[in-house]
């Protein structure tokens, strides 16, 4: 009996939602339409909203099923129908979750919808902006599942006429220029405006060979294809100029056709210990005291945003003391002295953890020059070093399209030589730890 009524429960939930679907869709499709009847009329449509039935995407990808592109390509019919317009995709949400994963969450949809008009449907990437409200502005209460689904949408919103001039072929040779221009919802006739002032003229479709768009591109009544002068279908050159798309709070975001800043360039400075060697803890009648500073250039490319791939150089220099002595509380019998000069040549990983914080394993070589001696520096030794380690630090990004970054942090290095001196005080593996601190830039 349980078992029954479960099912019943869950085959009710199922119907119910199809029902819900298929009901926002002929409603979305009836609003479209009367929008064009408006337009055919003359009448205003300006901030005219229109809600897309729920899409669903493919799990954990910005891709849709087969069913929802074929939606999806009716509102890009729509659009060109009604080419002199252009409109909003509004994203929304429930309450189900942060604001911050929310806002994200409805501007990746939105975005998500006007790539696949503009890239898919050749669609003008300058009539579509994309919005991300999150959970504002809610359609029904978010007390209940009926509710929040409902919340979760999309929504066109017509915001104004392009105010560019098309060009509407005739048959018979014609050319005629205009900056409003609608096709009937049965594609039997086509209505334009010459200018504000003209009158709406309405003729057959029959009679127009295609509409050419502000941009040169020529389309067919109804249609998302574009031709060449043979009426054969062509691909649609893609905008070379990123458009705008805002989030509720005004931020703005890279157009998708526009690549974006992926190499990043940084200039360090960096204090430097040495931690104590073990052939100077060794010893009982020494210890040193080793401090150096320098700077360091990263050059990083973004694989995405959470890695960055980079390579280091730059030039340390510190110098060691070592005090010898009996003991050691006894007096300095002796003094050992070093200078050292070091060029790091690095490779990392940048691996971001969040906004701020990220780690960055690394390695790579140290060519090394020492001079060093009893009372001075007497001596010179040149060698390399194969080093190893890691660093955590915190990066803030500065300005408006965040291109610029802030970073400190702390590192860890090991090292191991391939050439030692054949003196009694020979160069042992060393450990080092430090300071850095930069400024970069993404270009």
């Amino acid at each position: 009996m349980k078992n029954t009524t479960l099912a019943l429960i869950l085959m009710s939930c199922m119907l119910s939602t199809l029902y819900a679907q298929q009901t926002a869709s002929k409603s979305s499709s009836d609003d479209l339409d009367a929008v064009i009847s408006d337009l055919e009329n003359n009448k205003p449509v300006k901030d005219r909203r229109v809600r897309l039935r729920n899409i669903q995407f493919l799990t954990g990808k910005a891709v849709f099923s087969p069913e929802d592109r074929a939606y999806l390509d009716t509102i890009a019919v729509f659009l060109v129908k009604a080419p002199t317009i252009t409109m909003e995709i509004g994203g929304y949400t429930d309450n189900v979750g942060s604001d911050k994963v929310n806002n994200r969450l409805s501007q990746t949809r939105a975005n998500a919808i006007r790539n696949y008009l503009v890239k898919e449907q050749n669609i003008t990437a300058a009539r579509l902006r994309a919005v991300g409200y999150g959970k504002r502005n809610p359609v029904a209460t978010n007390e209940t599942e009926e509710g929040r689904y409902a919340n979760r949408r999309v929504e066109l919103k017509v915001l104004g006429l392009t105010n560019d001039v098309y060009y509407i072929v005739t048959k018979d040779g014609k050319r005629i220029p205009a900056n409003y221009v609608v096709t009937s919802k049965d594609s039997k006739s086509v209505s334009y405006r010459e200018n504000e002032n003209a009158p709406l003229v309405r003729v057959p479709a029959a009679s127009v060979e295609y509409i050419e768009y502000p941009d040169g591109t020529r389309r067919l009544i109804g249609s998302t294809n574009v031709i060449n002068e043979a009426g054969e279908k062509v691909n649609a050159p893609k905008p070379e100029e990123p458009t705008k798309e805002l989030t509720h709070s005004g931020v703005d975001w890279l157009n998708a056709n526009k690549r974006k800043p992926s190499i990043l360039a940084q200039l360090n400075g960096m204090t430097t210990f040495i931690l104590g060697d073990p052939l100077w803890k060794a010893l009982p009648e020494g210890y040193a005291h080793t401090l150096g500073f320098g700077g360091t250039l990263f050059l990083e490319y973004k694989l995405n945003p959470t890695f960055f791939a980079g390579i280091e150089v730059g030039y340390l220099k510190w110098s060691t003391r070592i005090d010898l002595v009996e003991s050691r509380k006894g007096p300095v019998i002796d003094q050992y002295f070093a200078e050292a000069s070091q060029i790091p040549l690095l490779a990392h990983i940048r691996i971001n953890l969040g906004q701020h914080f990220y780690i960055m394993p690394e390695g790579g070589l140290h060519l090394l020059k020492v001079k060093a001696g009893f009372g001075q520096p007497t001596d010179s030794f040149s060698g390399t070093q194969l080093a190893y380690g890691g660093a955590l630090g915190y990066v803030h990004y500065l300005g408006e399209k965040k291109r610029v970054r802030l970073d400190i942090g702390a590192f860890y290095r090991q090292t191991t030589n391939s050439k030692t001196w054949d003196l009694q005080y020979g160069a042992a593996p060393m450990q080092y730890v430090g300071l850095r601190a930069g400024i970069g830039s993404l270009f």
